[in-house]
């Protein structure tokens, strides 16, 4: 078919676009709050871009905007915050700079969760990922030479990033909606995906109290005063990273020869959101893909409720956690099952009548061996109810216990408070007096 018939067919047939705009990232339990831009490549799938025989991978791009405000000293060296967010930069400078990538190999996906609801703003992907690669570049220049993306292009190409006015900008494309309208509407603060959301307000509030804070102390610039709650090593350059808040998870870091610094993060979970048009058929094209057939299996199984929450809010969760629950849940339901066949085959006689007709002296033997031992020592002890009432005593026990320890030295305590605070008032009071006597 020539150029005259396609341009008459009814039907047009377009490649999907690679990059695809996100709305938010976690990686983790850390939220990308400083950025400008977030997006999505994909490359080395045929349909989707130019990127056929390239190894199948998915990366996340972070344009940070260093307009914004930097997070504090205390949140940025602070285990308990900021200390091993994979969002900042090389240096203690000024960790909210530049451009983050992670990069994820399809043949290193674990788990995958894909949720695309009638909700605004809802939309989103969980990842579970045995290692992603994360890279920095110092500008959106030496990203796109790294990858290999055509900048020069016209900015009329969609999704395809340029370097605009103010920042970094990305041709998208945004449906003209009236009932579907957050506070911040593109009817208000014109059309953009980029609003800020619910992290970012958060990230901004808890960053302004700390700074209060710091001011107040003695300044953010001394490494003495700063609020700094993590008891340990408060050294900006850290190499070893746990995986999603203390899994054990330990990451390396290499320099390219174009001075991008390379990190190798393993056992991640990925959470983004999305409310793009584009990007459902271009996870489509991905999970289908033939050379990965267990993407589709994965996403048909997706990733239990806890299991998202887990990394995302708390931290300590490692992918295997999922496997050894899913075992224990199909541990007991399967002990629960025969427990119930026991009860039907001592309690109903026509049930015990065929059985010992169809497995003969098999019944008897079956009987001995595993009914009468271990059958009726289980249903002795699960719904023997003075166990329990033991066991619930013992609890109360323990507890009241603790709790009269934790009462006796309490006191004594507070006594040893109160008395080194009236003595400490009272020489402050002793040496003003010296101080006002004193010609």
């Amino acid at each position: 078919m020539d150029e005259d018939e396609l341009s008459s067919s009814p039907h047009r047939a377009e490649a999907l676009p690679a990059f695809a705009p996100l709305t938010a990232l976690w990686v983790g339990r850390y939220a990308s709050t400083n950025h400008s831009v977030l997006f999505l490549w994909v490359d080395g799938i045929a349909s989707i871009g130019a990127g056929a025989g390239k190894p199948k991978k998915l990366v996340l791009v972070v344009v940070q905007d260093e307009l914004k405000q930097q997070p504090a000293v205390t949140l940025r060296r602070s285990r308990w915050a900021l200390k091993d967010s994979p969002f900042f930069a090389p240096g203690d400078a000024r960790p909210c700079r530049g451009v983050c990538t992670f990069e994820i190999l399809l043949g290193d996906i674990a788990g995958l969760d894909y949720w695309n609801p009638l909700l605004v703003d809802a939309s989103r992907v969980v990842i579970e990922a045995r290692c992603l690669t994360r890279r920095w570049f110092p500008d959106l220049r030496s990203c796109g030479l790294h990858f290999g993306w055509d900048l020069g292009a016209s900015p009329a190409a969609l999704y395809r990033p340029v370097k605009g006015e103010v920042g970094v900008e990305l041709p998208q494309v945004v449906l003209l909606t009236e009932n579907c309208k957050l506070h911040t509407s593109p009817s208000k603060v014109g059309p953009s995906y980029w609003q800020p959301r619910a992290e970012e307000a958060s990230f901004a509030r808890i960053n302004a109290v700390v700074r209060a804070a710091e001011r107040v102390v003695g300044g953010p610039t001394s490494p003495r005063r700063s609020l700094d709650f993590s008891g340990g090593d408060t050294s900006p350059t850290s190499q070893v990273h746990d995986g999603d808040g203390g899994t054990g998870s330990c990451a390396s870091h290499q320099v390219d020869s174009d001075s991008s610094v390379m990190e190798v993060l393993y056992n991640r979970t990925v959470n983004f959101r999305f409310d793009d048009p584009f990007l459902p058929y271009v996870l489509r094209e991905v999970i289908h893909d033939p050379e990965h057939t267990r993407l589709l299996r994965l996403c048909e199984a997706g990733i239990p409720a806890w299991a998202i929450v887990l990394p995302r809010y708390i931290g300590c969760y490692h992918r295997f956690m999922r496997h050894f629950v899913a075992v224990v849940v199909v541990f007991i339901s399967c002990l629960s099952m025969l427990l119930g066949f026991y009860d039907l085959y001592k309690r109903i006689p026509l049930v015990r009548s065929l059985l010992k007709q169809s497995l003969g002296p098999l019944s008897q033997r079956l009987e001995e061996l595993v009914v009468v031992r271990l059958s009726v020592l289980l249903g002795w002890f699960l719904p023997y109810s003075t166990i329990l009432r033991r066991a619930r005593d013992a609890l109360h026990f323990f507890c009241s216990v603790l709790g009269a320890l934790v009462a006796a030295l309490a006191s004594p305590l507070a006594f040893l408070c109160s008395a080194n605070y009236e003595q400490n008032s009272t020489q402050r009071r002793f040496k003003r007096r010296c101080a006002t006597t004193l010609p």
